[in-house]
């Protein structure tokens, strides 16, 4: 849906309460000038997609690590961060070319929603973990296989590492125990180049 400013305070305002709980309301001078000024950024960066602004608007406000975004003018800035939609994500890494974990490259068999080792890895641990958890940390979470590697994709490297540093082991243990063929679970940050729209 193409949007304006206008559109874009009112879904902001409306998602902002939504989700904190408390109103969102324009601050006087400079702080209104600088929202304004993010909103007119955003919409050009989103090609004036009013979904797209609203999806990382609503994930910014519920993302619990740095940076804290609190305004417009705070997403603006962090716009990278929260991209792309879990979707489009999964569309443009099948068959991309990768590095692989010994610099080789290879061609990536993505299994993002028809992955049976994870789907299936992923059922088991929504079924062990407080839902808010999963939500947080897995459910944005890509799979692809690398070998006898079950490879999950995560959306930028302070979930990859949250995830490797405090999961990867009970996941390869999860893991073995559906008798998959999974000798390990690693996992990665998506690369910048799987998500540039319109890029070489």
């Amino acid at each position: 849906m193409q949007a304006d400013a206008g559109t874009v305070l009112e879904v902001a305002q409306r998602a902002f309460r939504e989700l904190r709980g408390a109103r969102y309301a324009l601050a006087a001078d400079e702080a209104a000038t600088a929202d304004h000024g993010a909103v007119e950024r955003m919409l050009e960066a989103a090609a004036g997609d009013l979904g797209e602004i609203e999806r990382r608007w609503r994930a910014a406000l519920v993302h619990e690590g740095f940076p804290r975004i609190d305004t417009l003018a705070d997403l603006a800035r962090h716009w990278p961060r929260f991209s792309p939609a879990p979707g489009e994500a999964r569309r443009r890494l099948s068959g991309t070319i990768l590095e692989g974990p010994s610099g080789g490259r290879r061609t990536g068999a993505a299994c993002a929603s028809s992955c049976p080792q994870w789907d299936r890895l992923a059922a088991r641990l929504r079924s062990r973990i407080r839902p808010d958890l999963f939500e947080r940390w897995f459910a944005p979470l890509r799979a692809e296989m690398d070998g006898d590697d079950l490879v999950l994709i995560a959306p930028d490297p302070y979930a990859s590492g949250f995830v490797q540093d405090n999961y990867a082991a009970r996941l390869t243990d999860e893991a073995r125990a559906l008798d998959q063929g999974v000798r390990c679970v690693r996992v990665i940050p998506r690369r910048a180049e799987l998500v540039v729209a319109g890029g070489p």
